[in-house]
């Protein structure tokens, strides 16, 4: 009986199959690995953003809080924005006062080299010296703080500052809107972004007045938050 084997030909075919379904199987978990380490670089980044905003809130909510004088000071800038507020503490805001309990608290926020900036100050007259980070150093970059204000009906994203005297506010700022965009480098880079896409407007309030950055599609990842908070003490 006549043997039959594999000839030199037919070893060398089934090889350069064999070696083409490994590089695609490969290829397959290269990408798969890619788009996981991309979704959670952007689930901490959104981590972030997301701590970043109670923050924000859980301060500039307070802000006019039984004061007189000076309470809000906003400065819209190509760079980023700014925003300054002055409160009361009292007993029960240790959380947000610290011990500063019993005097006027001022606070401010700004970005500076890509890194969203804190600071505080205690007095009527005092100006926060912005130089905490909050968000933003070594790979996360902050690319935009934009802060506008809704007066009557309308929001406005300009220079404006909040006086409160015994008749109240003036003007009267009934909420304001706070956008933060940040990145991050990823394996693989990622594609386009285009800020303002990914978010949900109020009536009034859109990417043209926050005067968002245009497309990038440089390979870093970004994400996207805009929240509202209420300022009660500015509206009365």
């Amino acid at each position: 009986m006549r043997r039959h084997g594999f000839s030199l030909l037919e070893l060398l075919l089934a090889s350069v199959l064999l070696g083409s379904l490994f590089l695609v199987v490969l290829a397959l978990e290269n990408s798969s690995a890619t788009l996981r380490e991309r979704e959670r670089a952007r689930g901490r980044l959104a981590d972030e953003l997301s701590l970043t905003a109670t923050a924000l809130a859980r301060e500039l909510y307070t802000v006019g809080y039984r004061f007189t004088g000076q309470a809000l000071v906003l400065s819209p800038s190509a760079q980023g924005d700014s925003v300054q507020g002055w409160f009361l503490c009292e007993v029960g805001m240790e959380e947000v006062c610290g011990e500063s309990l019993g005097q006027v608290r001022g606070t401010g926020y700004e970005v500076r080299q890509g890194v969203l900036r804190w600071g505080p100050c205690t007095g009527v007259a005092c100006t926060p010296s912005v130089t905490n980070p909050v968000l933003g150093g070594d790979e996360v970059r902050v690319e935009a703080f934009r802060v506008a204000y809704l007066e009557g009906d309308t929001w406005k994203r300009q220079a404006q500052t909040v006086n409160l005297g015994p008749e109240g506010a003036t003007p009267k700022v009934s909420a304001l809107a706070l956008y933060l965009l940040a990145s991050v480098p990823v394996r693989g880079g990622a594609p386009a972004f285009t800020p303002g896409s990914t978010l949900s407007y109020p009536p009034g309030l859109s990417p043209g007045l926050l005067q968002l950055p245009a497309a990038v599609n440089d390979g870093r990842l970004r994400a996207e938050k805009l929240w509202i908070v209420q300022t009660p003490n500015l509206a009365r």
